[in-house]
């Protein structure tokens, strides 16, 4: 027993937190980097002989490799001989947490479900982070769990715990001890009795889903306060582990969610392959009830095998779609949707080629099954895509010519007729519908009729009967192309596995992503794509799909590494699948835009029903081309296949806020959170347009509502805060930032934001000192992240910082440094901040500029070569300091991209005004100064009044001007450093 003083190595004893069956446990100080730590010292005895003394130590180790903000950290291992006698010591030095055990914090908040929820999400994602590493815990309980004073919770002793490795589970004396002072021994074997799993019990092997019941213990006691299986004494307790099953959670607190209770009930599977078979799946059940419960729906089931394709029956019709044939064409489907099935009863004067797939109705009686209705029709239609004359009828296009009022899918269910006269009005010749039934415990029988809409004839009754979907759609694929007399393309007989997945749980896990892909909810694609993988690693589908999550989230690097993966496993990809990899791979990793818009047309031209092809067209047409008809015309191609598609639908609202046509914008804004009221991304872009109308009450409104339906979108807190900015609120966009912060998510692109936002704020007060800090600690985020593209952004922020400051020898050595990390494009910078600071040493990087430039060059497809013209003039211009050179340069950027280049375009007005063309720079700052939103920038709001008052002053608009400075001094009037202009304002 050590006492309080006492030193153990260089740990100074302050006094004991408990004692367990391996030894005891204090709280010491580490003198040598004065912090607070938790000695675990282990008793002599604990080890029976020398091997399982390394075999501990080697398992400690590997778990001292989980890092989790909800695990207690490990931070070493050490051994002395305590210098008072020669007793050997071994201890482990662990992160002291200050906080209550669960079972204390419950006795005040058991009543609140919503504190309950998110403990369990996070309790389960420190366990899950663990089980990726292969290290399974064996005693989670609440003495085992300590709520810190932030609320979170910390799974304690995974340092103690055993690999997940084929050996026996542990003896009784093995068993992990906790850090808790009301720890006693009987109190210790009853607890971790009570929480044991069955295999446990035998004695057999364990794995993680061994941790996963006895979470399903914890969670049971954490919503009712009693444990699910409570005997008056240990042998009875084992033996209702082994073969009672519990009392219904809701029966003994009818405020638990149902989806809750199936949580539970699924962890507490006697069966070890009746329970969650990865902790990540249970995450995400949690996450999603979590979400749920704080949006304020209940009873619904979202587990992964519970999931259905919902179809929104309410479409909103779009006043844009009147530009165009097809968005005529739309509205006419639209209305008939609306007015039922009238519009269908007489047929087109001649019939369509196409064959419609219908849903596959689901009798089996077994909600496993569901996801089947619409994943089938999915693999079938991979498998037909590979047959070269055959015209396929997009599903979506059935599903909105259709009024479904009560269920989710189309086949023999629904009213037939109508869906038979939807088919041929939209060009199919055949349909094919059919449904599912279960034979016996493993067997499964598809029934499909193919129906000729030219005779009303069925063409073809088929049943097919297998154990795998997979056999039952190849073997459909092959009768049916028979019957069709379609032509093989040389890659129709190898298989759907061919082309997905050999593995069904992958292609399931894959398809319920796809479903949150398409939502834009990218986080949780891309865990499920991620399980996806898991089971089967050569699934070349969710590699894509995750490379183009990030992408559209704002991380191109991240996704470059996923594109990079998928191309491994191209050839394992359906034609279509892979002529859209290789157009993402174009570019955004290869970078060769003219390559990818030329692979596109050729898509497009191959699969004209495909909406992704012609939205992606359409991103690269306004990107490049500027050519808004052609624009809209492509998302009208897309809408006219599915008139609810989120991402052309939130295109068509971008391009129209870029346009400054806001009503346009706000009605499709609407139309797509009316159609995906579970979606983020309309609410974001609602947002965004009632910014730039300057309506920031409606814009904040958006914003929390949609907080209130996801609470931890930290991007949406950062856009927020830049909201109150524009309004002028800085508490409270300090506020929402430091909510980012609270999150604690471990997430270095948050910290990126957050220290982003706080220099921002800082710079709007003239605390340029702190903002600087601010921007370095950016940049240390950025640079743990290993994201190139973040980091050069970085350190470009810095260099333009001190470019502000008039420090040019800080400017060009942090565009140095940038330099080392950027991309082509960014690459440009270091040599022009050199030639604009020091134009007597441009020489020394002319080559380098030129080399980077011709490549830059290479890249760019035609469209936009004014904008490397522009930058050789900019940088000649500098080089030459003349500055009508370097405006002839920035204005032919300007206009090469005038939608991303709105920072060249103010930097022709300060030169303008600081030149003499005074009525130039005033023409140019007023589009911007005129409205408070034109930038939530504080750099850029006093520079630009700044400039305004110089060319006010200049045009002898004095009062004017004196308004123009006086904005400026009204922010920057008690800086931390005087600038020059700062001074010339005053």
């Amino acid at each position: 027993m050590l006492i309080a003083g006492q030193m153990l190595g260089h740990f100074k004893i302050e006094r004991s937190l408990g004692i367990g069956g391996m030894g005891a446990v204090y709280l010491a100080e580490d003198t040598r980097l004065h912090r607070k730590v938790a000695l675990k010292v282990l008793l002599d005895d604990f080890f029976e002989d020398e091997e399982r003394k390394k075999r501990f130590y080697r398992e400690a180790r590997s778990a001292a490799g989980i890092s989790n903000p909800y695990v207690m950290a490990i931070f070493d291992i050490g051994a002395c001989q305590l210098p008072e006698s020669d007793q050997h010591i071994d201890y482990i030095i662990m992160e002291y947490i200050d906080g209550l055990s669960l079972s204390e914090f419950l006795d005040s908040n058991r009543s609140d479900m919503k504190t309950c929820i998110r403990l369990a999400e996070k309790i389960s994602i420190g366990l899950a982070s663990a089980h990726k590493m292969n290290i399974i815990h064996r005693d989670i309980k609440p003495a085992n769990i300590i709520i810190d004073s932030e609320g979170n919770p910390k799974i304690l002793d995974f340092g103690l715990a055993k690999a997940a490795e084929p050996y026996q589970s542990a003896t009784p004396e093995e068993s992990t001890d906790t850090i808790s002072q009301e720890l006693t021994q009987a109190g210790k074997i009853i607890g971790t009795v009570s929480y044991m799993s069955p295999e446990q019990i035998r004695g057999e092997k364990l794995d993680s889903r061994s941790d996963i019941f006895s979470l399903g213990i914890l969670l049971y006691h954490m919503v009712t306060g009693d444990l699910p299986f409570d005997g008056e004494t240990r042998v009875s307790t084992l033996a209702k582990v082994l073969e009672s099953d519990p009392e219904s959670a809701r029966i003994k607190n009818g405020s638990i969610p149902v989806e809750l209770e199936r949580i539970i009930s699924k962890c507490l599977n006697k069966k070890t392959e009746d329970r969650y078979q990865d902790t990540r799946d249970l995450v995400v059940d949690l996450r999603n009830l979590r979400r749920q419960h704080d949006s304020g729906i209940s009873e619904t089931i979202t587990g992964i095998e519970d999931i259905q394709l919902h179809i929104d029956e309410k479409k909103s019709l779009g006043k844009v779609l009147k530009y165009s044939l097809a968005g005529i064409i739309a509205i006419l489907l639209v209305f008939a949707y609306l007015v039922g099935d009238e519009i269908f009863s007489e047929n087109p004067v001649e019939w369509g080629d196409g064959l419609a797939i219908l849903g596959f109705d689901n009798n089996t009686n077994d909600t496993i099954y569901d996801w089947l209705e619409t994943g089938l029709p999915e693999i079938l239609q991979t498998n037909l895509a590979q047959y070269s004359n055959l015209t396929i009828i997009n599903r979506n296009r059935m599903v909105d010519c259709i009024k479904d009022e009560g269920k989710r899918h189309i086949g023999f269910g629904h009213d037939h007729e109508a869906c038979l006269r939807a088919a041929n009005y939209i060009g199919a010749r055949h349909v094919l519908s059919g449904s599912l039934y279960r034979i016996g415990e493993n067997e499964l029988r598809l029934d499909v009729r193919l129906e000729d809409l030219s005779t009303g004839q069925i063409v073809q009754s088929a049943r097919v009967v297998g154990a795998d979907p997979f056999i039952l759609v190849d073997s459909l694929t092959k009768s049916l192309a028979a019957v069709l007399s379609v032509e093989s393309t040389g890659e129709t007989d190898v298989g759907v596995t061919r082309f997905t997945s050999s593995s069904t749980d992958a292609y399931k896990i894959y398809h319920l992503a796809m479903i949150k892909f398409e939502k834009g909810l990218y986080d949780e694609a891309i865990a499920g794509c991620e399980q996806a993988i898991a089971a089967d690693s050569t699934f070349a589908l969710p590699y894509m799909r995750i490379g183009l999550a990030w992408v559209f989230q704002g991380r191109q690097q991240a996704g470059v590494e996923w594109f990079a993966k998928a191309l491994n496993f191209r050839d394992n990809l359906p034609r279509r699948d892979r002529d859209l990899l290789d157009i993402y791979a174009d570019l955004w990793f290869k970078t060769k835009y003219d390559d990818a818009q030329l692979k596109l047309d050729i898509l497009v031209e191959n699969y004209p029903d495909d909406k992704e092809a012609h939205t992606i067209r359409a991103m690269l047409i306004y990107a490049f081309k500027k050519d808004t008809a052609l624009t809209y015309a492509e998302l009208d191609e897309a809408l006219k296949i599915d008139p609810d598609y989120l991402l052309a639908l939130d295109l068509y609202t971008a391009f129209f806020i870029e346009q400054k046509d806001y009503n346009s914008a706000l009605e499709f804004a609407r139309r797509s959170r009316k159609a995906h009221p579970d979606a983020p991304n309309p609410y974001i872009l609602l947002a965004t347009v009632y910014s730039q109308m300057e309506d920031f009450d409606l814009a904040i409104s958006e914003y929390k509502t949609l907080l209130e339906k996801f609470p931890d979108r930290s991007g949406e807190m950062f856009n927020l805060s830049r909201v109150y900015i524009f309004a002028r609120d800085f508490d409270n966009s300090r506020n929402y930032l430091e909510k980012i912060n609270q999150l604690q998510t471990g997430d270095l692109y948050d910290q990126i934001n957050y220290y982003s936002g706080l220099s921002n704020l800082a710079l709007w007060e003239g605390k340029f000192i702190t903002a600087t800090d601010y921007r370095f600690k950016r940049l240390n985020a950025a640079l743990n992240t290993g994201d190139s593209a973040r980091i050069a952004n970085a350190y470009l922020n810095i260099s333009n910082h001190y470019q502000y400051l008039s420090m040019p020898d800080s400017a060009v050595y942090y565009s140095r440094l940038g330099f080392n990390w950027a991309n082509i494009f960014r690459s440009i910078n270091y040599p022009m901040t050199m030639a604009e600071c020091y134009p007597d040493s441009a020489a020394t990087v002319h080559d380098l500029f030129q080399a980077k430039l011709t490549l830059f060059r290479t890249r760019l497809p035609s469209e936009i070569w004014g904008l490397p013209d522009g930058l050789n003039d900019a940088f000649e211009g500098y080089a030459a300091s003349d500055t009508a050179l370097i405006i002839q340069g920035l204005e032919k950027i300007y206009k090469a991209a005038p939608g991303s280049n709105q920072g060249n375009n103010q930097t022709i007005a300060y030169l303008s005004a600081r030149t003499g063309q005074f009525q130039k720079a005033r023409d140019i700052l007023k589009q911007y100064t005129d409205r408070i939103s034109f930038t939530s920038g504080g750099f850029t709001y006093m520079y630009c009044f700044y400039h305004l008052g110089i060319a006010n002053e200049g045009l002898g608009n004095k009062d004017e001007a004196i308004s123009n400075y006086q904005e400026m001094l009204r922010y920057w009037g008690n800086p931390e450093i005087e600038t020059d202009e700062i001074k010339d304002a005053r």
